[in-house]
């Protein structure tokens, strides 16, 4: 059997999780403003592997409360040449519900990119979350959150409305 390098297969996923991460929609509004109260089952640190042996060098999330309607996210990759993680990329975040499905708002906190990356957010118990992206192929940009969420709500059923690049975490 031949034996598989980690390193190429990891980078390889990085370069491909940083493809889909610049191809997702971006918008200059959120659906909605900071309304709904956070929802305390995705407080927490967060893995893309639900196997602790495959947690060790790969990107994490930390999800803490910033206030009682917003979140602060870190984003934390793994820097092979360094052998050590990046300086995380920090986002603030709130949920929105739209036909009783929750987004989260994804605003980063750093750089000169202020747009709200928007994710459809499925939370599947108080060890398992999903976030799906939005599509970049949306090409529809609005002005207030009262057009986006009607948008949003127009095309959510869609599966072609999300990347296919759904991100699975576990506690």
């Amino acid at each position: 059997m031949k034996k598989i390098n980690i390193r190429v297969v990891m980078l390889s996923f990085f370069i491909i999780a940083a493809f889909i991460v610049s191809a997702c929609y971006k918008s200059k509004v959120p659906i909605t403003s900071a309304v709904v109260p956070i929802d305390s089952r995705i407080i927490g640190t967060w893995y893309s592997s639900k196997y602790k042996r495959w947690r060790g060098k790969s990107t994490y999330y930390v999800i803490s409360k910033l206030t009682v309607k917003k979140y602060k996210i870190g984003i934390y990759n793994w820097n092979y040449s360094k052998k050590k993680y990046k300086k995380p990329e920090i986002y603030h975040a709130h949920l929105s519900i739209v036909k009783g499905q929750k987004f989260l708002n994804m605003k980063k906190t750093t750089g000169y990119d202020k747009s709200y990356g928007i994710n459809r957010l499925k939370v599947h118990s108080t060890k398992h979350i999903e976030i799906e992206p939005l599509s970049g192929n949306i090409k529809e940009q609005f002005r207030s959150s009262r057009k986006l969420k009607a948008f949003v709500k127009k095309y959510m059923h869609l599966s072609f409305f999300y990347e296919k690049s759904t991100r699975k975490l576990y506690k």
